[in-house]
């Protein structure tokens, strides 16, 4: 009997955990970005977003995220304010931040039980236990799922490779701060 792939076995147990999550609703600051992110997708509104200083405060909000701002408005626009909708964009998100992060692993863990073992920590730790349990963990989740597809591109040696992964590494930062983190991890991949 051939084994399930490693993916299929990590979002059984994310499906799992994530039962309780669901009737969550809207905790934390989920209200306080989900406010302030109407629905325009207007070319105008959109490059707004890009416009604001990076140190300086825009209304409620304090951070410089714009591609998280606007997935925010994405999210708002496709669900208007129904939490369930919200909460399973954060779970799939974060199950394919997961599936790449495995696919990062690859080569440098290849024992299988051992990835799985690491990929399980990481995915239902509590630590990460908001990237997918709050609707603003997706601010998180981004940036990590970017970094694992910069890698994934730059490990190609190609052109197309490394522009796909400057490119995603380019929204990462503009996800949240911390995605600045990976030009210095796909530098290393690459040397």
């Amino acid at each position: 009997m051939r084994a399930l792939p490693d993916t299929v076995i990590l979002l059984i147990f994310l499906a799992l955990a994530s039962l309780g999550v669901w009737g969550n609703g809207f905790v934390r600051d989920d209200l306080l970005f989900f406010r302030a992110a109407d629905c325009d997708l207007s070319p105008a509104a959109v490059s707004e977003l890009f416009k604001q200083c990076y140190f300086h405060e825009a209304g409620e909000i304090f951070y410089y995220r714009p591609l998280s701002r606007l997935f925010y408005r994405v999210e708002n626009l496709f669900f208007q304010g129904d939490s369930m909708g919200y909460h399973a964009t954060a779970l799939v998100l974060y199950a394919c931040f997961l599936c790449a992060l495995n696919s990062v692993l690859k080569p440098w863990i290849p024992g299988r039980f051992a990835r799985f073992t690491g990929l399980l920590w990481i995915g239902l730790h509590p630590l990460t236990h908001s990237y997918w349990v709050y609707m603003t963990g997706i601010v998180d989740t981004l940036p990590l799922l970017l970094t694992c597809l910069a890698i994934l591109g730059a490990r190609t040696g190609h052109g197309l490779g490394i522009v796909f992964s400057l490119v995603s590494c380019t929204l990462a930062v503009f996800s949240k701060e911390v995605g600045i983190f990976s030009y210095p991890i796909v530098a290393w991949e690459l040397w």
